[in-house]
């Protein structure tokens, strides 16, 4: 077939339009698969959430990803994500927690300080869909503070109390990000563009967004209600079987969360 100048031209234009897009930015089939936690190479020096109370009384609890503010009286009080919390004063070491949402219990939760003040346990009871009701026990350790509830606090055990399979699919246009053992997903479009993070236990406004950048890595930032909470970085190894994801808080940039999986 003899082409003409003008198809051969527009032949080239759309092939340059492509590579453009494309060229630099197409992944390796490598990420598709299921991968599992490896705790023994992975680091998590991040504190799992910081306890303040204000000049009013109230507590303040922030995650890095949001901040609720309650007070401690057995009242209600409405939070951001559409939950009412509860908490009542068990005495000067301990509190009782319960999220409410259109009047029924979420969880219920006892929050019960040491009496040397270094370690923080939460006993909880979480109401399945089912209605049976799954019980955890989380022990935290103090970063920062030297009494009473208020200060840092981190997760003994926080690689094992995080999801331990990731799920990765990708075609040309999107990755597929997903918690099975938390139902939890997103389906970020591959432009660096925000997509709603889902699933039970989300928090509505939680995001993230991914870009290539190169066929083994990509970017990846998570906002809430459009700030960033995380940034980093996602890569797999030349064999395809390794894949570490390295992320930290703008604020925090020194503190580096460190996940390394393996391919099942």
């Amino acid at each position: 077939m003899k082409w003409s100048s003008h198809a051969c031209f527009r032949l080239a234009s759309a092939a340059a339009v492509f590579l453009g897009t494309f060229g630099c930015h197409q992944v390796s089939p490598a990420w598709n698969g299921s991968w599992k936690l490896n705790p023994s190479e992975s680091r998590d020096p991040f504190p799992t959430f910081w306890l303040t109370v204000t000049p009013s009384g109230e507590h303040q609890f922030d995650n890095g990803t949001y901040t609720n503010t309650y007070g401690c009286d057995g009242r209600g009080y409405p939070l951001p994500s559409g939950i009412t919390m509860f908490c009542v004063q068990k005495g000067p070491l301990a509190f009782e927690l319960t999220p409410k949402k259109a009047g029924a219990v979420i969880t219920t939760s006892l929050w019960t300080l040491s009496v040397d003040g270094k370690t923080l346990t939460v006993e909880a009871a979480a109401v399945q869909p089912s209605g049976s009701v799954r019980r955890r026990d989380n022990l935290y350790a103090r970063v920062t503070g030297s009494s009473g509830f208020t200060g840092a606090w981190k997760d003994v055990k926080s690689l094992e109390t995080r999801p331990q399979v990731l799920v990765l699919a990708q075609n040309a246009h999107r990755l597929h990000y997903a918690f099975p053992e938390r139902g939890q997903y997103g389906d970020p479009a591959l432009d660096g563009s925000d997509a709603a993070w889902s699933g039970p236990g989300v928090v509505p406004g939680v995001t993230m967004a991914v870009e290539p950048h190169g066929p083994r890595e990509f970017r990846v930032l998570r906002k809430f209600k459009g700030r960033i909470t995380n940034q980093g970085l996602m890569r797999v190894s030349a064999d395809g079987r390794t894949l570490v994801e390295a992320f930290w808080s703008p604020d925090h940039p020194d503190q580096k969360v460190l996940l390394v999986y393996q391919k099942r």
